[in-house]
């Protein structure tokens, strides 16, 4: 490695430095660079989001790739492994979480719930009636599944603030504003945030790692919904989530990202987090205790999409 590659390593702890040097191999085949840069420029990146005031441009392909890293275990590991992050700094606002400090894998969709959660207290508090749980909807179905052309995916969802959506075999995103014929929103329509309710859609998946992506174990208005999509082809995924408590306000837009997925295979989909920072997690799932992460990269915006603006 570079000085300047050990210059970095010296900001980070040693849990961090081994995930670098474990899963580099895999940021080379992503990236298409060598060994010695992807780990120069992984080290780089997770120095400037463990420690304000690095310096070095941010790189956000390097930054998609750390935030595989929550609870990832190294390809061919066995046993414990330490729970290994690489907190993105306040600044980067996209993928920034204010002002909850901690989150729990899987329960980003969460923040939307703050303000309910509130309402219980304050009925019990009172000696009102505890308000009960929505209703949650399940429909199985079992589409023409050819596994030759096709894969499956399990997007986690909500019918509170936020959301996810996806776009099939395209390869870039466009705005929220924007008229988009392909895109595939995971939520019960238009009028979802006002229903108490949600309804979940399986295809015949088999059950996920996560006992929070399983019908029995969804809480609140989230959901969960499962779709054949084109193998072999991009795959744009775009989700956020938000809530309120008061006068407290929290929100979490990560970047879109991309992935391929691979024909007649199986994909989790679903928002992680930790501390301030939230992201887009994919994991490669057969029911039978796989669960491996999947090569990502952030989705550019579509070139024939209108330009971002404030807000956008």
């Amino acid at each position: 490695m570079s000085g300047c590659g050990v210059r970095y390593n010296r900001q980070l702890h040693p849990d961090q430095q081994k995930w670098i040097k474990d899963n580099a191999a895999a940021f080379v085949k992503q990236q298409g660079i060598t060994v010695g840069q992807a780990n120069n420029e992984l080290t780089a990146q997770a120095d400037r989001q463990v420690q304000n005031g690095s310096a070095g441009a941010w790189n956000q392909s390097a930054s998609a790739f750390l935030g595989q890293a929550h609870d990832m275990p190294p390809a061919g590991s066995s046993g414990h492994w330490p729970r290994v992050s690489f907190c993105r700094c306040p600044h980067v606002a996209r993928s920034s979480i204010s002002p909850i400090n901690n989150i729990s894998r899987g329960i980003i969709f969460m923040l939307s719930r703050i303000a309910l959660s509130v309402i219980f207290v304050t009925a019990s508090l009172t000696g009102c009636t505890i308000l009960p749980q929505p209703t949650h909807y399940v429909s199985a179905s079992h589409p023409e599944y050819d596994p030759a052309v096709s894969a499956r995916i399990r997007v986690l969802s909500t019918n509170a603030s936020g959301g996810a959506a996806f776009r099939p075999a395209q390869g870039c995103y466009k705005g929220l504003l924007e008229t988009d014929d392909q895109i595939v929103k995971v939520n019960d329509g238009f009028w979802a945030a006002w229903k108490y309710s949600s309804k979940s859609e399986t295809v015949g998946m088999p059950p996920s790692p996560r006992d929070y992506m399983r019908v029995e174990s969804l809480k609140f208005k989230d959901l969960i919904r499962e779709y054949i999509v084109p193998a072999e082809k991009p795959l744009t995924v775009l989700m956020s989530a938000s809530g309120s408590a008061g006068n407290v306000y929290s929100s979490c837009r990560p970047p879109a990202v991309m992935f391929t997925p691979t024909a007649g295979q199986d994909y989790d989909v679903f928002m992680d987090g930790a501390r301030r920072s939230c992201w887009i997690a994919v994991r490669h799932i057969d029911g039978h205790g796989m669960d491996e992460p999947v090569l990502m990269k952030v989705a550019p915006k579509c070139s024939n999409s209108a330009p971002v603006v404030q807000g956008d």
